[in-house]
């Protein structure tokens, strides 16, 4: 529960300092391990697949790597997500991240607009799901930061996936 409310409040950090980064704190495989086996335990009915991943370099701070990849991955559980496949690896100069999920998936006009601020998908002018339209905001935020790029490729009633890409030495 300690982790979990740590989490929370280094998750609101991008909002109140923007220009303040630990980058030169990288997160190690055993964070980035317990992070995920902590979003396991809390979603005991989904089923992960996640890669194996322990001779990579990971070159951002575990604040920002949790941001990005909790926002994600709730975000696959909250559109209908039953299964989740985390991918995390290093390709030469480039550090990425792959989150896919089984969800209901996106129309592509929703694509451009799900990095802006409290944008939030609607359904006949209703909000389906809870929440402030922040996450996708921050892991934008952050992933600029780091001089990367996301792409999103999504098909209605198949899924979602989120590939980002962040450039390291």
């Amino acid at each position: 529960m300690e982790r979990q409310v740590e989490r929370l409040e280094n998750t609101l950090q991008p909002l109140h300092e923007s220009d303040k980064t630990d980058a030169d704190i990288p997160i190690t495989f055993d964070q980035v391990k317990m992070i995920l086996a902590d979003f396991k335990l809390a979603h005991p009915h989904i089923k992960f697949d996640i890669n194996e991943f322990s001779t990579i370099e990971i070159p951002i701070n575990e604040s920002d790597f949790t941001t990005i990849i909790v926002n994600l991955m709730n975000n696959s559980i909250k559109y209908g997500a039953t299964h989740l496949s985390v991918s995390i690896s290093t390709n030469k100069n480039l550090f990425e991240i792959q989150v896919r999920d089984n969800g209901i998936g996106m129309a592509l006009k929703e694509i451009p607009h799900i990095f802006e601020k409290f944008y939030r998908i609607q359904k006949n002018n209703i909000h389906d799901s809870k929440g402030l339209g922040l996450g996708l905001y921050l892991v934008n935020t952050i992933v600029g930061r780091h001089q990367g790029k996301i792409d999103v490729t999504s098909k209605i009633n198949i899924g979602t996936t989120f590939n980002i890409i962040i450039p390291h030495e």
